[in-house]
């Protein structure tokens, strides 16, 4: 029997991702309670969101991203192998719609939405973020798919170890205005 409720979706980086299909040992960054996204933490808490009700989703970034990573990671090509493998099977299951799994086939690429993913990350690129020189296309991009969710009321969470992601979607980005910028450089010019 189908629990009554809002749909959870999880979408999943490519940070936590690649640490789930073995591309890495261990993701650099943590999640939002501090926790060192090892194989085994993600691999229990993607346990407990699919106990929790969640399905899981991959944006096209992150199937972009993380086709990249095992390509030129994976150093042994047996291993290489087994990877892919697991990762085309996931994205067959997500096309099929199988369980934890949920397609995302909202299309960001036509024009406007392209267009306006364009502008925000145009917006946001020169905006210095901890431990970044600004928000990344992939970010923007992900953060598009949760807002599409949000608006067909689903229940939404981000599960992801990368600072620039979780800065862009969880902490407000201060603008500098043109009146504080020359208060920067004229603290610099005078060191």
């Amino acid at each position: 029997m189908e629990k009554m409720g809002k749909k959870k979706l999880l979408i999943i980086d490519t940070s936590v991702y690649c640490v789930w299909l073995g591309v890495f040992d261990k993701c650099d960054g943590y999640d939002e309670n501090g926790k060192e996204l090892t194989a085994d933490y993600v691999k229990k808490r993607l346990i407990d969101y699919e106990q929790d009700g969640y399905q899981f989703v991959l944006p096209m970034a992150v199937v972009i991203e993380t086709g990249n990573h095992i390509a030129q990671k994976v150093e042994r090509e047996d291993l290489r192998k087994i990877i892919a493998k697991k990762f085309v099977e996931h994205i067959n299951d997500s096309l099929n719609v199988k369980s934890p799994w949920f397609t995302f086939n909202k299309d960001l690429f036509e024009n406007d939405k392209m267009q306006e993913m364009l502008a925000i990350w145009e917006n946001k690129i020169g905006q210095k973020q901890e431990n970044s020189k600004g928000t990344s296309l992939g970010d923007v991009a992900i953060s598009q798919v949760k807002n599409y969710y949000k608006e067909q009321k689903f229940e939404v969470e981000i599960f992801t170890g990368d600072i620039g992601l979780r800065y862009f979607e969880y902490k407000p980005i201060k603008i500098e205005t043109e009146k504080e910028l020359p208060i920067i450089k004229s603290r610099k010019n005078s060191k």
